[in-house]
């Protein structure tokens, strides 16, 4: 046998039988360190997957001086002819007509009507269909014009016209010889068309609004001037909408038959609620679509109807009606939409989807948006 010096100095020496040997409490020790590994690998796993959210306001550190504008709108209603796109900002620069990186598309709409301009009639019933007096307004509207000392205003001429779909008036001064032969025949038309006694239909055998009263030039001088009467009696019949036209009665005033079949006769020939409607003007739309390069500042980006070298608009009743399929800002982030938080992703771009529709004439949406340059980072 080897000295035991020798043997002292072994690297290779044999674990104990006791410790090689399996056990209970070696088993469950063994279990314990399996759990206690698993847990903290799938603590550490999940904890470098997850993203931690943190909101920091900085200093914006972007230098470019532009900022891309990226759209796709729908005009519903509007030809791509008399569609411009243009951009103004807080510097006072101004592009009108922009062409570049601008894509315009016909369509067409969906259903039978095709497109057609509004009458004058349409214009007319659509315009003051939801036109509404107090009753204190409605007896200051309705009343005769005899004396500047009764108990109304007698301040606009312009209101008495577009309170009534026709408006009978008679034209007087207190010292005519005429007029004062004429007024029994005039008061009794007056109280038998106020009273509805005797009903003057429009085109459609509709009952019209008429109203018939007087106005005494002595008193109303001035509404007289602007009205260029000249003569003594002058009787004349106004249609809403139109108070520089009317229609001059150069009729017999013998009789109040006279004055209902000129009225009649007059009142026949119009549309006056024909049930018109808002509808198309035009027989297609647009889909337009692009981009356009601005200054980082306040400013706007606007469609709107312009006239062409054939054509001329009547911009206050074109229907600007639209879908917004995108809007955005930057460079297009469609594809990385995707990536955002999904708290994040309807900020990106808001109006995606949305549509606007203009259902009274004068009117164009007009759409705010506050941009923040926002940065994720994982």
């Amino acid at each position: 046998a080897p000295p035991k010096w020798v043997t002292s100095i072994d690297a290779f020496r044999s674990v104990p039988t006791d410790l090689a040997e399996a056990s209970a409490t070696g088993a469950v020790m063994t279990f314990a360190a399996i759990v206690t590994c698993s847990i903290l690998f799938i603590c550490e796993f999940s904890a470098f997957m997850t993203t931690k959210e943190r909101t920091d306001v900085v200093l914006d550190s972007n230098q470019d001086s532009t900022l891309k504008i990226n759209f796709d709108v729908t005009m519903l209603d509007m030809a791509c002819d008399h569609i411009t796109v243009g951009v103004w900002d807080a510097f006072g620069t101004e592009r009108q007509n922009i062409t570049k990186n601008i894509v315009k598309q016909r369509i067409d709409h969906k259903g039978q009507d095709k497109g057609h301009a509004y009458t004058e009639d349409e214009l007319m019933e659509l315009e003051h269909s939801d036109q509404s007096f107090s009753a204190d307004e409605l007896a200051e509207l309705d009343s005769d014009w005899s004396s500047s000392s009764d108990q109304f205003k007698h301040a606009d001429f312009e209101s008495v016209i577009q309170a009534h779909d026709f408006t009978f008036i008679n034209f007087y001064a207190d010292w005519c010889p005429h007029c004062r032969m004429f007024a029994p025949i005039w008061n009794q038309f007056e109280e038998a068309v106020n009273s509805g006694s005797e009903e003057i239909k429009d085109a459609d055998n509709m009952k019209a609004n008429v109203r018939v009263l007087k106005i005494n030039c002595v008193d109303f001088e001035e509404a007289c001037v602007e009205q260029k009467i000249n003569a003594f009696p002058q009787i004349r019949l106004y249609r809403r909408g139109v108070t520089t036209k009317y229609d001059l009665f150069q009729g017999g005033r013998g009789n109040k038959e006279e004055l209902l079949n000129f009225a009649r006769s007059k009142i026949s020939t119009r549309h006056m609620h024909q049930g018109a409607h808002y509808h198309e003007i035009f027989a297609e739309g647009c889909r337009i679509s692009g981009n356009v390069e601005v200054a980082r500042v306040p400013g706007t980006v606007h469609f709107q109807a312009a006239h062409t070298n054939e054509k001329t608009l009547n911009l206050a009743f074109t229907n600007v009606s639209h879908k917004i399929n995108h809007f955005s800002f930057g460079e297009d982030p469609t594809w990385g939409q995707r990536l955002l938080p999904s708290q994040y992703r309807k900020h990106a771009a808001p109006l995606d989807g949305r549509t606007f529709h203009v259902d009274k004439f004068h009117q164009a949406p007009h759409h705010f948006i506050k941009v923040v340059h926002t940065r994720f980072d994982r």
